[in-house]
């Protein structure tokens, strides 16, 4: 039986944190992890991807994690 992997939204300015935290979580095999550096278009891809999960930065440029 295969199970369904959960869907993880990362959204960071900082590249290079976020492809480490990806690497991570899907060498489990549980995890199906997208990934954002643009505020902007994680507003737009959210909507497309319908995560499980954001983990979001919240110190951000022209827009933070909160907003």
């Amino acid at each position: 039986m295969e199970l369904k992997r959960k869907k993880i939204f990362i959204v960071d300015d900082e590249e290079i944190l976020t492809l480490l935290v990806k690497w991570n979580l899907e060498e489990t095999g549980e995890y199906k992890v997208t990934t954002e550096s643009d505020p902007q278009k994680a507003i737009t891809r959210a909507l497309g991807i319908k995560p499980d999960l954001f983990l979001l930065d919240v110190l951000m440029p022209h827009m933070n994690g909160i907003q």
